[in-house]
């Protein structure tokens, strides 16, 4: 009797166990159908992807960009363009502000489309890379010589660094408050210059010798626009000069081959004198007046000194380039007007 209980208690045992099997076994999954945990893993790793991020974040930038501007009052917007990787959402914009590109290609503006939506002028700046005040500094110059901005305007600049979609830094500028970029009235500025092209075509080519030298090298030079019948007067040749006697449409800045020799000769000593219509008179030219004690910042040199004479002596204006910090510095009429890292 008891081998019997005992054979059936085996059984009862056996029965539950094969029971909890068929309970423990999952349940197929149809292959054509992914499941809810495949989906999860798969948007974790699109929230992960670095560019999506930057990108998204790009656009939440850009948005706050003109939320601001309009809680401001900023009309006009700069954008530095080749922090953002999808202009055409940008032509496609409803707004009542103006954009203005800041752009390293001057082909930008072929390359979009006709419709622009928001986007008023493209302002072209050094293919460099420039810091973010720098980016600022050059873009603001560039747009009060060009007549883009009034020296009264507030204005908001959304910059980042030159990758796509990286926008990350959004700044309000009242132009007349900012001290440190514009140290006295800038209109006067281009009182003496017949075009507006000819500074904006020096300020490029003179970052462009701060950033890169010559051969590895740091380099300095002074180039001093208009009032050259002055300047003349008040400096001397130090060396033969390279550009007597040729036509003025052969020593015009806006030709590629004298911009190249422009980069070369700015290893030489002395200053590149060039005529308010872009036509360059002289390199070599040792400047004889120099500024008064005290008006010149500390720590700046015989060059920067001789920039601040001769603009101060004369109504020209001076494009220093720095050998020691590689900073290039504007002077009009003997004072420091901005400074670009």
């Amino acid at each position: 009797m008891a081998a019997k209980k005992t054979k059936t208690t085996s059984r009862k045992k056996a029965t539950r166990k094969t029971q909890t099997a068929k309970t423990a076994t999952p349940k197929k999954e149809n292959p054509g159908k992914p499941t809810g945990r495949r989906r999860v893993k798969k948007e974790s790793a699109s929230a992960d992807d670095p560019q999506r991020l930057q990108t998204k974040v790009s656009k939440k930038v850009l948005d706050s960009a003109f939320s601001l501007a309009k809680s401001a009052g900023a009309r006009k917007i700069f954008l530095y363009a080749e922090a953002f990787d999808d202009l055409d959402v940008l032509t496609q914009r409803k707004t009542d502000r103006e954009v203005i590109l800041i752009s390293r290609d001057p082909e930008l503006g072929k390359k979009l489309s006709r419709k622009r939506g928001p986007i008023k002028r493209i302002v072209t700046v050094a293919p460099v890379s420039l810091g973010r005040m720098g980016q600022i500094k050059m873009a603001l110059v560039n747009a009060l010589v060009a007549g883009a901005i009034s020296q009264d305007e507030l204005v908001v600049f959304v910059s980042g660094p030159s990758t796509p979609g990286s926008l990350d830094t959004i700044v309000l500028l009242d132009v007349t408050r900012e001290f440190e970029m514009f140290a006295f009235d800038a209109n006067p500025l281009l009182d003496k210059l017949s075009s507006p092209l000819v500074f904006q075509e020096l300020l490029k080519i003179a970052v462009e010798i701060a950033h890169l030298g010559r051969e590895g090298k740091p380099v300095g030079t002074i180039f001093v626009i208009g009032d050259h019948e002055n300047v003349l007067r008040l400096s001397r040749q130090m060396i033969i000069n390279p550009f007597k006697g040729y036509p003025d449409e052969s020593c015009s800045i806006f030709k590629t081959e004298i911009q190249d020799t422009l980069r070369e000769f700015a290893a030489l000593d002395g200053a590149i004198v060039v005529r308010d219509d872009g036509v360059v008179v002289s390199a070599g030219r040792l400047l004889s007046i120099t500024a008064l004690k005290g008006s010149v910042p500390r720590g700046l040199g015989s060059r920067h000194a001789a920039s601040a004479g001769i603009t101060e002596s004369t109504s020209a204006i001076a494009i220093t380039v720095s050998e020691t910090d590689g900073c290039v510095r504007i002077f009009k009429g003997g004072r420091v007007l901005t400074k670009i890292e």
